[in-house]
């Protein structure tokens, strides 16, 4: 097992390709980029995870499952939430 790292955008939706299995850690600020990182296996096939990202106060739509995943602020003082989104 390692930890690896995820580079996150700040847009509605976006999928990420990671270890199958991965478990997520965690959701933070890493030099101005918000970063996912997650507990992986070596070895074993990938999948595409898909991430939404929703500011404070801005609409959620429904038809998903959600994980929390955490929050994270920008320097600008926004502030944006991180969920794992299943259909």
């Amino acid at each position: 097992m390692r930890i690896f790292k995820y580079l996150l955008s700040i847009e509605d939706m976006q999928g990420i390709t990671m270890p199958a299995g991965a478990e997520i850690l965690t959701v933070q600020m890493q030099d101005g980029v918000p970063t996912i990182w997650a507990m992986v296996r070596e070895g074993v096939p990938s999948e595409v995870r898909h991430f939404a990202t929703y500011g404070t106060g801005h609409p959620m739509g429904s038809g998903f499952m959600r994980k929390y995943i955490g929050t994270y602020q920008t320097h600008h003082g926004l502030v944006f939430h991180v969920f794992e989104e299943k259909p």
